[in-house]
């Protein structure tokens, strides 16, 4: 394998670079599938869109728990229970 990941990658940006990796790819297979206008290519297109969705919305429910978890602090701290 070629490709290598840093281990000490952060995980947002990790989900970030799978979310740009997988636009990526659904704009190479649309391409695909419109030249040779089968079934299984356009399946393709649909399946990575789903897994693009699918990572998307972990990005979100990351930031949201991050958010959360900021605004706990924040409070806690406000109380002086931190």
């Amino acid at each position: 394998m070629v490709f290598n990941v840093r281990e000490d990658l952060p995980p947002d940006e990790a989900l970030e670079l799978a979310s740009s990796f997988l636009s990526g790819t659904i704009a190479m297979a649309t391409s695909l599938a419109s030249c040779v206008d089968r079934d299984e290519a356009w399946s393709l297109v649909y399946q990575i869109e789903m897994a693009k969705a699918v990572l998307d919305t972990g990005i979100s429910g990351t930031r949201k728990i991050e958010e959360l978890r900021a605004d706990a602090l924040r409070e806690a701290a406000e109380r002086g229970s931190v």
